[in-house]
């Protein structure tokens, strides 16, 4: 296989038979869920699909290759650190929904294809010299149909783990080099200042001027995972925290989702939040099914720039009206209090306000939120993306 094979160039030569590996293990089950809905997707394109069960990941693929294999984050590894794609010698595509720091050691395989959620993560791999990389955001199940409009109960709906971000920093400031540290810092004030910047990026640009570098360093080693782990994971609870402690009137159901024996939404929210109400966590099909019961859906991912959150087309389409923060990929299709519900996270005074107005007038969120399922069923289906998959890249 040529290195300068492009995925496309793959299914022009006659891939038919695909087997789709679901993963061992998924918190809330969501990358099951889009294993599955992906593989649906290329079902009715007409190819031929198998799931593959995790403990039948070198078992049915070895006995009877396909013609490509398709799993999200990473590849199968054996007990001897080999790939499926290179026993088998078949490509495999590897879907990354978590950045692509988290999966170097799945680059070295000449038979490695691998898609990004986040445009900014297909550049961020050419800096380390792998370039089979494919554009391929968020994408909804076609046949999610919303609730009727009388049938919602809740206000808002948050699904979102918490992160306790503060005491993440302070942890990290004890055991890294001082120098790590301040450019950490610098990455999150450049994050949090516009809806361009990767925190990646923002890690690169920091670091140079840190170092007084002259140019900017090619690529982000394999020696800064960890610092890009921590920032990736302080980014998520900063923006989830600030984005529910800034809606004091609107009720909100919170979906907890911390973990066991660690502290939860309770001890941020206390006492001063009674608008917010917390449930514990739920599996990724029950939490779709409750955006359908909801008016607004929340959202926050600033972690991605050039890129969707699944949270954002699930809500729109299970019919709910979806606040969420603005970026580039977001400009592209939706307006603010057109089609969707934008805030800005330099600036959260507005998002209350806001909130009250589109909750309060049923007609203006209903006429905003079917614009938006219009927008997300005509160009954000996982068909859709399949398509693209195909043809484009």
């Amino acid at each position: 296989m040529q290195s300068e094979d492009s995925l496309t160039s793959l299914f022009a030569r006659g891939i038919k038979k695909i087997d789709f590996l679901l993963p061992i293990t998924s918190q809330y089950h969501a990358l099951h869920h889009f294993t599955r809905k992906i593989y649906e997707a290329f079902v009715r394109k007409g190819f031929s699909c198998r799931l593959i069960d995790a403990n039948d990941h070198f078992g049915t693929p070895v006995k009877d290759p396909p013609d490509l294999t398709f799993g999200l984050n990473g590849a199968p590894f054996d007990e001897n650190r080999r790939m499926l794609c290179d026993i088998i010698k078949v490509p495999h595509f590897s879907y990354l929904i978590d950045p692509p720091y988290r999966f170097y050691e799945i680059l070295s395989s000449p038979y490695m294809y691998v898609g990004c959620d986040d445009r900014y993560c297909c550049k961020f791999l050419e800096t380390v010299d792998f370039y089979r990389t494919s554009f391929l955001p968020h994408g909804v199940d076609i046949n999610l149909s919303p609730q009727l409009e009388h049938q919602k109960q809740f206000d808002a709906v948050f699904l979102a783990s918490f992160i306790n971000y503060v005491d993440l920093r302070k942890e990290w400031m004890g055991y890294l080099p001082k120098i790590v540290s301040q450019t950490m810092d610098d990455a999150i004030d450049i994050t949090f200042s516009d809806g361009q910047t990767s925190f990646i990026e923002a890690f690169k640009f920091a670091y140079k001027d840190r170092m007084g570098l002259k140019d900017d360093p090619k690529s982000i080693g394999k020696d800064f995972v960890l610092p890009l782990i921590l920032l990736e994971r302080y980014i998520k609870g900063k923006e989830r925290t600030d984005l529910i402690t800034s809606i004091p009137d609107t009720n909100v159901l919170l979906f907890n989702g911390h973990f066991k024996g660690q502290p939860g939404w309770e001890s941020v929210l206390k006492d001063k939040h009674p608008n917010i109400t917390l449930h514990d966590s739920v599996d990724y099909d029950t939490g779709v099914e409750m955006m359908k019961q909801s008016k607004v859906v929340l959202n926050s991912f600033s972690k991605n720039k050039e890129g969707a959150h699944d949270r954002v087309f699930n809500g729109l389409a299970a019919g709910a009206l979806v606040l969420t923060n603005q970026n580039t990929f977001m400009d592209a299709y939706f307006s603010d209090e057109e089609n969707i519900l934008f805030y800005n996270p330099k600036d959260l005074s507005g998002i209350n306000e806001k909130l009250k107005k589109y909750i309060s007038d049923d007609s203006l969120r209903e006429e905003a939120a079917e614009k938006g399922r219009d927008e997300v069923m005509t160009r954000h289906t996982w068909d859709h993306r399949v398509e693209d998959l195909i043809k484009s890249n």
